[in-house]
């Protein structure tokens, strides 16, 4: 969600609605960096990638290929860990498996995204 001030989400918003939104916007962020480093860090625990740091890892950067040089065998161990951790299965024949599993920024979108979902379900 884009900052909710000065853009068409606060527009016939009072400031208290404004602030109530950024707020919201600030934590998601703050949880979305949070579940980011803990990916690093289970790839890294996972995959026993001794000579690498959470520092070292780029949230954007590929995992596979050119980036961290990730292949298919991390891609399941790395899934079965994910699912272990976050009790979110990713199913290797959906067909944006290869975009979750690009980054860990998007894996942690994708966590989230079905965290939030089951969250929204419970409610």
């Amino acid at each position: 969600m884009p900052e909710a001030r000065g853009t068409p989400y606060s527009k016939g918003l009072n400031s208290d609605q404004q602030l109530i939104i950024q707020d919201d916007f600030t934590q998601q962020r703050e949880s979305i960096k949070i579940m980011e480093n803990e990916l690093k860090q289970l790839i890294i625990d996972a995959l026993a990638l001794e000579d690498i740091s959470v520092a070292d890892i780029d949230s954007h950067a590929p995992l596979f290929n050119d980036g961290l040089g990730l292949d298919s065998i991390d891609a399941l161990e790395l899934g079965l860990a994910i699912r272990k951790k976050y009790q979110v299965k990713i199913d290797a024949e959906k067909e944006d498996v290869v975009k979750i599993f690009s980054s860990v920024s998007t894996l942690a979108d994708y966590i989230q995204s079905v965290q939030d979902l089951r969250a929204h379900e419970q409610s």
